[in-house]
């Protein structure tokens, strides 16, 4: 099993549940796409290990590091050959690029970074255990490259906080949000950032925001709920309730951010706008007296950001980029997936961000397994492409939070405290259904059983797994109306699905969860 589906539950990012609900994206298919991907990008390795992507003569280390990333965020083996012929040639390319750089710190963190399944097993946010065992395991040479690396990028950030190539060209948004996310990384992997480098960066991005723009339905954007750190498994559950209902009263406004000031507006840099500003948060409110002075404003920057890409949602082109709209077309699906993830937002607005973007891509992929687009405009060739439709596919964020609430409407029923919320079901290709319940009750239980219609109301037929404070099982149905309870400790309560506003009556003066399956 490799890192695809994994970082849903790991991540705990949250489903929005419904009375009937929609079937989740394929996951049979989105394996077999990602399996094709990796061997098609393997397939375009030259001999001397690196790829030449014909994209660029600037940037010889950046398509090589960026395939390179997207070959292990996909399940390759950090010691096949291949992977190991790949490293060897990038030790020997000079650090010159911005890109080239962050992709470089990227791969050699992901060579080294745990499964996001011993995170989960533990119980602890992905983050902490990610510090914990990059630094053990990765490599001596991996280190000091790494180290080299990031003291390039910090020594290469201007004083107003963005990146540019450098060598030529003004400073702009997607270097600054290649570099951002690879100082992260470096930090995963034991390197120490100044936070510094992430408050200039932070200071320039809020000022560089739309200041107006359309107004937007509220919905929840966890990341922008306050300090990043209470919403961890211990937050109460009456601070996240306050943290919705605060959330739900407040008007959000759609304002997106430009490749370089005085631009227009597009998808991609807005995706990340709000990807880089959560990572400054994460790292500067741990300053003393910095969420006083400074939380209100990024987090007003997080919600109306996200709102922007939510008014302008599609998966088909890179919105507002100045006409061309498909213009960088696949970067702008890897930023949104950076965007989404570090929200910990599943919708934007009424969108399901993941399952409309990987359905798009599955759509688009070539017979041989690469994604090329058919469009004119400016695009990255197909090895750039093919390696950040993987890194959507994957997931390949991970996340800031230690437990994110939910990313759907403000009404949407979603449990306070964060727990998951309503059954997800996928078609497993044979007429049948495979449907995940998750509970997290809000009084303790040492044991959860799934009750229902569907094996005869058996208090003690369908067990669930922990998973840190929430319980988790997926069961295998068919179509139709399925009614359900909970039962905790062996029958002392049963309850119903608190993340299911769909019930009725169960006769005995409570409710009965319905689960329609269409």
């Amino acid at each position: 099993m490799r890192w695809l589906g994994r970082w849903t539950t790991a991540a705990a990012i949250v489903l929005v549940c419904s009375a009937s609900p929609a079937l989740a994206v394929d996951s049979k298919r989105v394996d077999d796409a990602v399996d094709d991907g990796r061997e098609w990008l393997f397939a375009q390795q030259e001999p001397d290990g690196h790829w030449d992507a014909k994209f660029h003569d600037a940037y010889p280390m950046g398509p090589t590091a960026l395939a390179t990333w997207a070959l292990l965020k996909s399940g390759a083996d950090p010691n096949d050959p291949r992977i190991l012929k790949a490293f060897a040639w990038l030790r020997k390319a000079p650090l010159r690029k911005t890109y080239s750089v962050s992709c470089l710190i990227m791969a050699l963190e992901a060579r080294s970074a745990p499964d996001p399944a011993r995170a989960e097993a533990q119980g602890k946010p992905y983050e902490t255990v990610a510090r914990a065992v990059i630094p053990k395991r990765m490599p001596g040479p991996d280190k000091k490259l790494l180290a080299r690396a990031a003291a390039w990028l910090l020594k290469v950030q201007h004083a107003d906080g963005y990146w540019k190539y450098p060598g030529y060209g003004e400073q702009d948004m997607s270097n600054a949000q290649f570099a951002i996310l690879a100082l992260k990384a470096a930090e995963r992997a034991g390197v120490r950032v100044p936070p510094a480098a992430y408050d200039r960066h932070l200071r320039r991005i809020l000022a560089d925001q739309e200041t107006t723009g359309p107004s937007v339905p509220a919905f929840e954007v966890p990341a922008a709920n306050g300090p990043i750190a209470l919403l961890d498994p211990r937050a109460v559950a009456a601070w996240a309730e306050e943290m919705r209902t605060r959330t739900r009263d407040e008007a959000m406004t759609a304002r997106g951010w430009a490749y370089r000031p005085g631009e227009h507006p597009r998808a991609s840099m807005t995706a990340a706008g709000v990807a880089t500003t959560i990572v400054c948060k994460s790292v500067l409110e741990r300053v003393p007296g910095w969420e006083k002075k400074h939380g209100a404003q990024t987090d007003a920057a997080i919600r109306d950001g996200v709102a922007w890409l939510a008014h302008h949602f599609s998966v088909e082109k890179n919105a507002q980029a100045g006409g061309a709209e498909k213009d960088w077309l696949h970067y702008y699906l890897f930023t949104l997936e950076r965007a989404g993830t570090l929200a910990a937002v599943r919708r934007l607005g009424g969108h399901d961000w993941y399952d409309e973007g990987a359905r798009f891509l599955l759509d688009a992929q070539k017979a041989d397994g690469s994604w090329a687009p058919d469009y004119d405009g400016e695009r990255c060739g197909p090895i750039n492409d093919t390696s950040f439709a993987l890194l959507f596919l994957t997931r390949a964020t991970p996340p800031v939070m230690e437990r994110p609430t939910t990313g759907g409407p403000a009404d949407d029923g979603a449990v306070a405290g964060g727990a998951p919320a309503g059954p997800q079901v996928r078609a497993t290709g044979d007429g049948r259904f495979e449907v995940t319940f998750t509970v997290a009750p809000t009084e303790a239980a040492s044991t959860v059983h799934l009750a229902g219609s569907f094996n005869g109301w058996s208090k003690e037929a369908t067990p669930l797994d922990r998973r840190g404070d929430a319980f988790v099982v997926t069961v295998v149905l068919d179509r139709g109306r399925h009614t359900y309870k909970f039962v905790l400790d062996g029958g002392r309560r049963w309850i119903d699905d608190p993340g299911n506003a769909a019930g009725e009556p169960d006769g005995h003066g409570g409710k009965n969860s319905i689960l329609e399956i269409p």
